[in-house]
């Protein structure tokens, strides 16, 4: 099974300043993903008299699809300034 995404996001994020040292930061957007999975069978089988002897015999069919969707992001949280340029914060 083969599971492949691709995705891409647009979100504008706009801050207030709640104090000297806090902001809140919140944002919008969009976000497009597309989707492609397969997936594939195979049967194995062992020697009866030596287990180290394999085969494998794909089987025929399988599944594949594609799929695309779009969505909306939204964030808001709130920023703390520790020192200089270094901050940390809570998001949802």
């Amino acid at each position: 099974m083969v599971l492949s995404v691709k995705k891409i996001s647009l979100k504008p994020v706009m801050f207030y300043s709640l104090s000297e040292n806090r902001q809140l930061e919140s944002g919008l957007g969009l976000t497009y993903s597309h989707y492609k999975y397969t997936s594939s069978s195979h049967d194995e089988y062992e020697h009866e008299l030596n287990d180290d002897i394999e085969i494998n015999l794909p089987r025929s069919g399988g599944e594949s699809k594609k799929d695309s969707a779009l969505g909306i992001v939204a964030s808001i949280g709130v920023d703390y300034n520790l020192y200089r340029n270094i901050h940390t914060g809570a998001f949802e």
